[in-house]
Formats: C-alpha cells, structure tokens, sequence
C-alpha cells in the first residue's frame, strides 16, 4: 500500500503466526503442560551447566546409566611383560612362569600343507602296562583346527591276512594344552593298485597325556607346564604394643608370598592353609597400616593375569613327548633310563 504523508511503499504487516505447541504437550491439561514444560527448562539448564564437561543429550534416568567396575586395563599404560620379569626376576618360586602356551615352535617342524614324520614317547611313568605306549614310534603328523592344532596317526598295529595288507591307527590331537587320543581307531587295507585305504574303523579307550607344551628345545617337544592360580599374600602377623599398655597381633607385610596352586577342569577347589591363632589382643588401639609396595605390584600383575603356567616339578603320571628326528628321540630315552 502508499502511505499518503510520505509516499513511502509499505508492506501489509503480517501476524506472526501462532506457536504451536510441541507434539509431545498437545491434548494435555494446563498442569500438565507447565510440569512438561518447566521439566523442559530443567534439562536446558543443566546442559547450558555442564555441556563443556559431558555434552547435552537426553537426560536419562539413574537406573539406566551402567557404569564400568573398574578402569580399561589398555588405559593404564603399564607394561606387562616389563612387569611379568620383574615378577620371575623377584620371587624365585615363579621363574618358569609363562602366561601363554605356544604351539608355534611345533607347528614350525610341519609343511604348510601335507604331513611330516616324527618321533612319539607317550607311555605311562609308573610301568603300568597301558595300549597306548609308545617309544620312538613314527608317527605321521600335520597342522589340523586351521593351524590350531596338530593331528597325528599312530600306527599300532600289521597284519597280512589272506587276502591284502593291512595297518591298524589310532588318532590323537595336539594342542597347546596336551595330547589327546581319540576313541575311535581305524583299519588300512592295501587296495590292488598298491595304495592303503582306510576300510573299517574300531573303538579305543580315549585318554589325555601329558600337560601342557613346553619346553620345546632342541629338537624335543615336552608337556611339562602345568596350569596354576596364582595368589598373592604378604606377612608375618606380629604382636606389636600399645601405647596405652598391653598389645595386639598385626600383620606386618614384610614379606611377600606367591601361592600357586593347580587349576584347569576337573580339579578340585585350593586347599588354604590354616595359619596358627595369633595371641589375643589385650588392648583395641588399631594395627598400624602396613604398606609393601611389592605387594600391590604383584597383585596388580596377577589380577591382570589370573592363570598362568609353571613348569611341573611333579610330571603328569602319563608323561608325552615329540621329536623332530629319530636320533633325538633315542638320545632323550638314553638319558632318561641313565636316571
């Protein structure tokens, strides 16, 4: 339109058009939308507080926020292996321990694909007369489980019936954690082209042998290592005086003990040892705080590293091994029957 005093062209005003109200308040009642409204504010505020701490978002209620037990241990920066031979290096009861079992040094004697030969003693250590004993036996071996594992043939057994050759096998596994022989067997027959067919299959009493791998040295694969839990603890409990008179028993943590004692499936659960009743206290002052930085390190590494592996002073009573030739194999029985 024109304005007549000035002849200035002016737009019609326009109204602002109505605020619609937020779909989450429409169809409530006055009370109800003031609540919402005011618990909107309320949100907004503690955002305009705290966004350069935590950000804004949706307020959430308390039962629904999970909060981590303890902090990511990738976070701490600390040095684990630096820390595990410190550990070897200051309690002499550990220096085999290794917290990882590696089949690779065994695996690195076999082809990437086919089989290899070696050398299997697998016999029981007390003399019993036991199916599966074996010295120096050639064994076929080759990578199973996608690299995991070790698969062997263990021929038992030739015959010549009347009508072709055959060759009796029985199966077993390796794995980081020991050998296994399966229960069921199998029969070999010599076809007319001169190759050996598997014919017929038997059953055998499956066992497990050995412990877990390790060393493997010169040429020499044991299972020696056996799985532990480890339990840090310090002391002695000492009787330690009061100023206001008499005394009372207080551990001291000078010393710093490492436990260790067998686990893995089917074993029983630790026996503790059952210390001595200290003297009764004749007084209520507090022990004094006792502080051995040794023994927080310590427990800090082992609750990183709850099982581990020691090699066993007391060998598994079905004792295993495998060699990579078959001099090697005769020069450890040599050895063993010098003992």
């Amino acid at each position: 339109m024109i304005s007549g005093s000035t002849g200035a062209v002016t737009s019609p005003r326009r109204e602002a058009p109505p605020r619609r109200l937020p779909s989450s308040l429409r169809g409530r009642g006055i009370a109800e939308r003031i609540a919402s409204a005011l618990s909107h504010s309320v949100v907004r505020s503690e955002c305009l507080l705290f966004v350069a701490l935590i950000g804004c978002g949706t307020k959430r209620d308390p039962e629904s926020v999970v909060l981590p037990s303890r902090p990511a241990a990738p976070d701490s920066g600390i040095d684990w292996k630096e820390e595990l031979d410190w550990a070897r290096a200051h309690f002499p009861s550990i220096a085999s321990l290794r917290t990882e079992l590696d089949l690779g040094p065994l695996l690195a004697w076999l082809p990437g694909e086919g089989a290899a030969t070696l050398f299997l003693t697998m016999e029981d250590e007390q003399g019993r007369p036991d199916a599966h004993a074996f010295r120096c036996a050639a064994v076929e071996a080759r990578r199973a489980d996608r690299g995991r594992a070790i698969a062997l043939s263990i021929p038992v057994a030739e015959g010549e019936p009347r009508s072709s050759p055959t060759r009796r096998f029985i199966g077993a596994t390796v794995r980081s954690d020991g050998v296994s022989v399966g229960d069921t067997g199998w029969v070999e027959r010599m076809a007319a082209n001169g190759q050996w067919e598997r014919a017929d299959e038997y059953a055998t009493a499956g066992r497990s042998f050995g412990l877990s791998i390790g060393p493997v040295e010169r040429d020499a694969a044991w299972f020696r290592y056996a799985s532990v839990a480890v339990g840090v603890s310090c002391g002695p409990t000492e009787p330690i005086a009061c100023a206001s008179g008499g005394g009372r028993p207080c551990n001291v943590c000078r010393e710093v003990t490492i436990e260790l004692t067998p686990s893995g499936p089917g074993r029983l659960p630790p026996t503790h040892r059952i210390a001595p009743p200290p003297a009764p206290a004749t007084c209520t002052e507090p022990c004094p705080r006792a502080l051995n930085p040794d023994l927080v390190r310590a427990r800090r590494l082992f609750e990183h590293w709850k099982t581990a592996f020691v090699l066993s002073s007391q060998p598994s009573s079905r004792k295993v091994a495998l060699f990579r030739t078959e001099a090697r194999c005769l020069e450890a029985q040599r050895a063993e029957e010098a003992r």
